[in-house]
């Protein structure tokens, strides 16, 4: 804490005054970075097909990376092994904002084969499934996804 205030050319006092510990500080950081990696393409707007947002969505993380080299990465794992209910709750919320907007896309896309889905095998069903091949991607750093929307085109699309 002592190195950021000095960093920021701020009292100590006051950097405690909006952050009262470290784990907060991170929390509002990472919070502020997901922010603006969900709003850095606001300009650009998102594709009506779902295999199509599902790859603009996953190059927009892949941009958010070179402005903020292994920030993916170091949030996840943090994040995954931390006991900290403020730090986990920060996580699903990035998370969720994700899959909701999959979820919207997905049911959006009018060449969804109507037969696609079912009471064992739900919209929702799917969307977590992709979102975890979506999240592993970026994890192991792939500078595509274009194996995950194939996959997807030849599931929905029939």
């Amino acid at each position: 804490m002592r190195r950021v205030a000095q960093s920021c050319d701020v009292a100590l006092g006051s950097l405690y005054h909006y952050f009262p510990s470290k784990d907060d500080m991170v929390t509002a950081t990472v919070e502020s970075i997901w922010h603006d990696i969900f709003h850095m393409n606001r300009q650009k707007t998102a594709p009506s097909s779902f295999p199509d947002y599902v790859s603009w969505l996953f190059s927009c993380v892949r941009e958010a990376a070179e402005k903020y080299p292994d920030f993916f990465m170091a949030h996840s794992m943090n994040f995954a092994s931390s006991a900290k209910d403020e730090a986990r709750s920060t996580m699903m919320r990035c998370f969720s904002h994700m899959e909701h907007g999959f979820l919207a896309s997905l049911a959006a896309d009018p060449d969804v084969s109507p037969s696609t889905f079912s009471d064992s095998f739900s919209r929702e069903d799917f969307v977590s499934l992709v979102f975890s091949a979506f999240l592993s991607s970026l994890v192991k750093g792939d500078e595509t996804c274009d194996v995950l929307t194939e996959a997807i085109r030849r599931t929905i699309y029939r």
